[in-house]
């Protein structure tokens, strides 16, 4: 039962949030969303954030958090027997910023 979302929080004005959260151990090179998590960002867009979680092998005190909003804005997922589609983890982390 995936609705797309992994976190609902609320925004300081009451907005409805949801967050997808993906980590990866630092230095992995992608990560995967799946049809529903697109299709929940897009239509959930302004109210919806990628929360990347850069794990470090040294403990959490050492691990990083990026907030990407809008993130699939312009993502195609081709045809119709799309599952999910694979990111580029330093793109996508370069086009975040710290939690806000």
């Amino acid at each position: 039962n995936n609705p797309g979302y992994d976190i609902e929080s609320l925004t300081p004005d009451g907005h409805l949030l949801f967050i997808e959260v993906k980590g990866r151990v630092a230095g992995a090179s992608d990560f995967f969303v799946t049809y529903t998590e697109v299709l929940r960002g897009k239509t959930a867009a302004p109210h919806y954030r990628l929360a990347l979680v850069c794990v470090d092998p040294e403990g959490p005190a050492r691990d990083e958090v990026r907030y990407v909003d809008d993130p699939f804005a312009t993502t195609d997922l081709g045809g119709f027997a799309a599952t999910g589609i694979r990111g580029d983890w330093a793109e996508t982390w370069a086009r975040g910023s710290p939690p806000h």
